[in-house]
């Protein structure tokens, strides 16, 4: 009887090490998520960063003359008596 007291004991302490394992595994993957969030929001956050300056360069663009209007104009400046 004591000889299998004993082996329940020593299978009670494997578990309770292996839980311990299993939980210091976990502790790390949870922090190891925070930091993976943590940089996905500085990503969207670029992201839509980016996004607002491609739109104000989109704008800036849209301002500008053509290139067919821009030949008109070159063409005007040609015409025009130099002093």
């Amino acid at each position: 009887m004591d000889s299998r007291v004993a082996h329940v004991e020593a299978d009670m302490a494997e578990v309770k090490l292996s839980l311990g394992r299993l939980e210091a595994a976990m502790s790390e993957m949870l922090n190891l998520g925070q930091k993976i969030d943590v940089r996905l929001t500085r990503l969207e956050d670029r992201a839509q960063k980016q996004s607002e300056d491609i739109a104000e360069i989109k704008g800036r663009m849209s301002s500008l003359p053509t290139a067919e209007a821009f030949g008109e104009l070159k063409g005007r400046l040609v015409n025009v008596p130099h002093w």
